[in-house]
């Protein structure tokens, strides 16, 4: 409990996030996050979303994986990019294993393809109701990160 204090004392803006969250989600971000700017992020987010516990789990789980296999990918949760790359899922069993746009059927390659053929983003929003305007933003955001390192070229 002392801990729980010290860690939110002081942050009238996070307060009402810790109200509406269960203890358990409080007590895994506080255990898992260590900087504030990374609490507020996941407190916000579960909020948001509507995470269950083990869903919180598995995205704090999915992090820790995705800054240790590939530091290309380092996600720094101050970052507005952190924003839009939690809205790419990857899922075995969905469109073969490819990022996907918030668990959706919609590969990230799909809306890319549509961006560099012309479309525009209203465009792409109206013929699939489903995506916001955050997630085109997101797919962008995953391809840069993506492409971001060196290229070895052997003659």
């Amino acid at each position: 409990m002392q801990q729980f204090y010290e860690a939110y004392q002081g942050q009238a803006k996070l307060s009402p996030l810790v109200r509406v969250l269960s203890w358990t989600h409080n007590l895994i971000i506080l255990s898992r996050c260590k900087g504030k700017e990374e609490r507020e992020f996941y407190l916000r987010l579960a909020h948001r979303e509507h995470w269950t516990f083990r869903e919180l789990q598995r995205q704090l789980e999915r992090t820790v994986l995705v800054t240790l296999c590939n530091e290309a990918i380092a996600v720094y949760i101050h970052d507005m990019s952190a924003l839009l790359l939690a809205r790419i899922t990857l899922e075995p069993g969905k469109c073969g294993g490819r990022p996907c746009i918030r668990g959706k059927r919609i590969r990230v390659s799909d809306i890319l393809e549509l961006l560099s053929n012309g479309a525009p983003i209203e465009e792409i929003l109206k013929d699939h109701p489903q995506l916001e305007r955050d997630d085109v933003f997101a797919a962008m955001a995953y391809a840069a990160q993506q492409t971001n390192h060196i290229v070895v070229r052997v003659a």
